[in-house]
């Protein structure tokens, strides 16, 4: 399997990637909060997708149910 080195790596550095991902979706809803209908809709679009990669990949792995 091709993810097999890349799904090592991310469990071995699971805890920090993880925080990445919260960071960077506390990052993001905050640059909505403080600038509301002027927050570059593209970047917050982009930004949360990628989040939502990283945390959803992280709780595969851990085997984590919603």
């Amino acid at each position: 399997m091709p993810f097999n080195k890349i799904n090592f790596l991310v469990i071995k550095y699971i805890k920090p990637i993880e925080m990445i991902g919260v960071l960077m979706r506390i990052f993001s809803f905050s640059l909505v909060s403080w600038l509301g209908a002027e927050s570059p809709f593209f970047f917050v679009w982009a930004f949360n997708t990628t989040d939502a990669v990283i945390l959803s990949w992280c709780s595969i792995l851990k085997k984590d149910n919603a």
